[in-house]
């Protein structure tokens, strides 16, 4: 099964790039229950890409008596209908010990959606819809002593709505076929990651020192950075073929 981006994961590495577009790719290339298979439990993202495709999603939420030193965030479940979401929601709400008026921030719970599909060659990347006609990432970023630069209210507006990277941008990050990682791939001349200094076979490691391993991984990186700390600058490691490179980033 290939889990396609869901550019809503782009918001760690956009942030600072990353709304990297949290784009996840699973390039297995099986339809398959994968868990029937191999005897592998199969992760909530491939469950949610077969059950429900279209409108998958993946809940988060923070655990409040989470240790310094343990993933303080709850395993993720997957969701297919609205209402799913409202469950997860509630039983995060439990965790918080919260009251039915008092609501949950961001940082607390969160259900970014998925992008399901067969394989890569399903991205669009001619005929793309009339959304795309603004969309222009090289009037987002500026560059200057090796720093890009970007609004914080575009990247906000990003976070908020990812479709222009859904819809308009190609990149996506596959999973690398030894696990432990993703690599940049069609990152194309002229859409957004590509004007953020990444190319392809880029393999994102850290982003201000939190590990970008996995998906949950980069989703508390985002969490941390964006909604507790409201960083403003980041640095990305990434490894490139010879050498691990540094890019870095600034929001005004």
């Amino acid at each position: 099964m290939s889990l396609k981006p869901s550019r809503s994961y782009l918001a760690p590495l956009l942030l600072g790039v990353w709304p990297l577009a949290g784009c996840f790719y699973n390039p297995t290339g099986s339809t398959t229950d994968t868990a029937t298979t191999t005897g592998e439990e199969l992760t909530p993202q491939e469950r949610a890409c077969i059950e429900c495709p279209d409108t998958a999603k993946l809940c988060f939420c923070l655990d409040p008596e989470a240790d310094t030193e343990d993933d303080p965030w709850v395993p993720p479940e997957f969701a297919c209908t609205p209402a799913s979401v409202a469950v997860h929601e509630e039983m995060c709400r439990k965790v918080w010990e919260l009251d039915k008026e008092d609501e949950l921030t961001p940082d607390q719970f969160f259900c970014p959606s998925l992008m399901c599909g067969e394989d890569t060659e399903d991205v669009p990347t001619t005929g793309e819809p009339l959304e795309c006609a603004s969309w222009s990432p090289a009037s987002m970023v500026t560059t200057s002593g090796g720093v890009h630069f970007m609004d914080d209210a575009d990247v906000g507006d990003l976070i908020a709505d990812p479709s222009p990277l859904l819809l308009c941008d190609d990149v996506i990050l596959a999973e690398l076929a030894t696990g432990g990682g993703f690599e940049v791939d069609q990152a194309d001349l002229g859409e957004l990651l590509y004007v953020l200094g990444l190319r392809d076979g880029d393999i994102p490691l850290t982003l201000n020192g939190f590990s970008l391993e996995t998906v949950e991984d980069a989703m508390f990186a985002f969490n941390e950075l964006w909604f507790v700390e409201g960083e403003t600058d980041f640095e990305l490691d990434v490894q490139r073929p010879f050498a691990v490179v540094t890019l870095y980033y600034s929001l005004y």
